[in-house]
């Protein structure tokens, strides 16, 4: 992310007059991208999956988390975008025509953004959508309040483009309530497993005990209980 802020703060300018608006375009598009990713992992909802069922009462109480796929490589990341992201797809095509380093630095960042929207896509179909949604909106509002700040425009043009910007801020900010509201669920549904869960294991405190006592005395014995 840092590339492209120091790019765009220090000699960015110049060099993207002279390489046009579609390099322009990408740039930017990559840094829309940059400040969604930031957003949703300042948050911190929807960087970790939801634990399914909570387990029985003599099963270990913690069970692995459930994690996305740490890594894809670029291919997929770009079949990614282009299916759901297409404005940012065609984005990153001009700039890895124009700046192959910076195309696959892109890439990298967001890379792990797209892994965790692939988790959430594969156990909340919905939640996924209107995440997707967020992000294109955002990606939209981006664009036009660029152009409203470094573009000479009539006033009849800003002012309809300044209606617009209203109008975008306005759908993201009604889709992001319900995405907000779409991740409590999601949360409220693992602490009542967790609850639960709690609740079965004190009913059946001494067989888990003594569970525990014959599995220290194997060689290996497991970790969580």
């Amino acid at each position: 992310m840092k590339f492209l802020f120091r790019f765009l703060q220090n000699d960015g300018r110049k060099k993207m007059k002279k390489l046009g608006k579609k390099f322009k375009t990408a740039c930017f598009a990559a840094l829309a991208i940059a400040a969604l990713l930031a957003t949703s992992q300042s948050r911190g909802l929807i960087t970790h999956a939801v634990a399914g069922p909570a387990p029985s009462a003599t099963q270990p109480a913690t069970q692995p988390a459930s994690h996305a796929k740490t890594k894809l490589d670029d291919a997929a990341v770009l079949a990614f975008l282009k299916q759901y992201e297409p404005e940012v797809y065609d984005g990153a095509l001009v700039l890895q025509s124009k700046d192959a380093p910076k195309f696959a630095e892109m890439l990298k960042m967001i890379n792990a953004d797209v892994c965790t929207l692939l988790d959430i896509q594969k156990r909340n179909l919905p939640l996924f959508d209107v995440t997707v949604r967020d992000r294109r909106l955002g990606y939209q509002a981006f664009q036009l309040a660029k152009e409203l700040r470094d573009t000479v425009l009539t006033a009849e043009v800003r002012q309809a483009r300044t209606a617009q910007l209203h109008d975008v801020v306005s759908l993201q900010f009604a889709n992001r309530q319900k995405k907000r509201e779409m991740e409590l669920a999601e949360l409220q549904t693992k602490l009542d497993d967790l609850k639960r869960e709690l609740d079965d294991r004190q009913l059946h405190e001494s067989e888990l005990i003594n569970h525990r006592i014959d599995d220290l005395l194997n060689k290996t014995p497991k970790i969580e209980w």
